[in-house]
């Protein structure tokens, strides 16, 4: 049972640091398999979850600016585009 406590807070450690740079899939990560199916749901709860507050910024913003969701979408892309360090550094 002790071991059992353990390896959940190993997992919710694992999380929290899922959560802080999400660029693998969580579920596959060595030493966890045993716990597969519960990282899995995590990281596609959390997925949604962004989409969904991606898209309800998205509404909101294209009812501030009186335009569609894809022209606020479109009007985010290229304010991005313009604030990379990328476009600074070349001028692209």
């Amino acid at each position: 049972m002790v071991k059992k406590q353990m390896a959940n807070i190993t997992i919710e450690e694992l999380k929290q640091q899922w959560l802080g740079d999400p660029s693998w899939d969580i579920e596959e990560t060595e030493g966890f398999e045993e716990y597969r199916a519960e990282l899995l749901l995590f990281r596609l709860e959390q997925e949604k979850a962004q989409k969904g507050d991606r898209i309800e910024k998205l509404v909101k913003l294209s009812l501030l600016m009186g335009c569609t969701v894809e022209e606020a979408e479109n009007y985010q892309l290229y304010k991005t585009r313009l604030t990379s360090p990328v476009f600074e550094k070349t001028g692209f």
